[in-house]
């Protein structure tokens, strides 16, 4: 896998960025100003999507993806996910975590599918019918995709805009691939981490549903979770600011032991 990386460089410390399903890197931009304040940033097209291509011989895993990306990230950074980047960033730091600082997830399930012990997460019926509408329809499929992140949080058209805008550089053919790893239960993953971790979730997100900042903290002592007031499943882009205060705040405890 030929992993395509975007650095914003400074004397900061680390912070490896990993975007959503269906986007790139380029999701970010609104955001790095007000993150590249506090950080040296680095921005990982996941593989498949964005610059990161994928030949259709390539084995295409969880195991796969996180090995490809474990030679990206730095020693001493810290690991942010959105979404589907925040399943693969647990899944990395479980690999990393003798090397690196701290996790940080925005609107991520680690178990995005239900489970009988995980009602709140997207129905199996629900996942399998998005599947399938994505292998025949996947253009329309997408764009009902970007509409879904974005109802019932501010800055709904801006943000819309935004989605639209990524989404047209993705190809169609690597979605189906990467949508599969959203299948994984990564719970376990999360829970037995030695290093803290923190999780924002958003008030009016319809993907990832708010009531995960309660059951989250409760898998280890070493996460922490935060609600984003009014937000949708893109709250770095409509709370920039704080939620980037919030981090160099994270950020300050692991650095003062007091996380």
């Amino acid at each position: 896998m030929n992993i395509h990386i975007k650095r914003i460089q400074s004397a900061k410390p680390d912070l490896v960025l990993m975007h959503g399903w269906g986007t790139s890197s380029d999701i970010w931009r609104p955001w790095l100003p007000f993150l590249s304040e506090h950080y040296s940033i680095i921005c990982i097209d996941l593989p498949g999507l964005g610059l990161s291509k994928v030949d259709d011989s390539e084995n295409y895993s969880l195991q796969s993806v996180v090995s490809a990306l474990a030679d990206k990230v730095p020693n001493n950074s810290i690991l942010l996910g959105w979404s589907l980047g925040g399943l693969l960033a647990i899944a990395l730091a479980e690999k990393l975590q003798q090397r690196i600082k701290g996790l940080i997830t925005i609107a991520c399930n680690p178990c995005f599918v239900q489970r009988d012990d995980w009602p709140d997460a997207m129905s199996r019926a629900d996942f399998s019918t998005f599947e399938a509408n994505m292998a025949l329809h996947p253009t329309k499929t997408l764009s009902r995709f970007f509409m879904l992140q974005v109802q019932g949080g501010s800055q709904q058209k801006e943000i819309l805009k935004h989605l639209r805008a990524v989404g047209e550089n993705v190809q169609h053919s690597q979605l189906c691939a990467s949508l599969h790893l959203l299948k994984h239960d990564l719970r376990e993953s999360l829970a037995q981490l030695s290093v803290p971790s923190l999780h924002f979730y958003a008030e009016m997100d319809l993907l990832v549903p708010r009531q995960l900042q309660l059951l989250i903290p409760a898998l280890a002592t070493n996460i922490t979770s935060l609600e984003v007031k009014g937000a949708g499943h893109l709250p770095f882009v409509s709370d920039s600011q704080w939620l980037a205060g919030q981090i160099a705040e994270f950020s300050r405890r692991i650095d003062t032991g007091s996380s």
